[in-house]
Parts: C-alpha cells; sequence; structure tokens
C-alpha cells in the first residue's frame, strides 16, 4: 500500500524535498531524480508538518502530539 504524505517542504535552494508521511517517517529526497537521500527514525505519532531552513542546514519536524525536532542536515543528526 503507499504510503500517505502529509506534510511537505522543499528547500529553498530546490535541490531537496522532505515528506512527512503516515509511517511516522520523514523521508528527504532529491528534487531531481526522487532518490531518497536519508530516512529519519520514525516518530511516535503522527507527522504533522516539516520544514527546511533558508540555508539548508535544518529540518523542522512537527507531531500531533506537539513534539519538535530540529535536524542537522548535513550531519543527519539532532
Amino acid at each position: 500500500r503507499p504510503e500517505v504524505c502529509r506534510a511537505v517542504s522543499i528547500s529553498p535552494d530546490s535541490q531537496l524535498i522532505a515528506v512527512g508521511c503516515d509511517d511516522k517517517q520523514v523521508r528527504l529526497h532529491s528534487t531531481a531524480d526522487g532518490s531518497l537521500q536519508h530516512a529519519f527514525p520514525a516518530m511516535s505519532d503522527a507527522i504533522t508538518g516539516v520544514d527546511i531552513s533558508r540555508d539548508n542546514q535544518h529540518l523542522a519536524i512537527t507531531s500531533q502530539k506537539g513534539r519538535v525536532i530540529v535536524w542537522n542536515l548535513p550531519q543527519k543528526r539532532w
């Protein structure tokens, strides 16, 4: 079954797209060819938003229960 994605953000340089899906996971894809660049660990509850920072250095993820995680994109850690 295909995943339903409810949160989407395109990087300011248009190179990456972040998608948050019903499987509680956020994936980062290349906009050039759609290839998966990184899959972040699943959240404990539904993802409600994703946003890539203006400098492409951070990815903010929000969840249904109000949790906010900010990832360092170049290092793939928070």
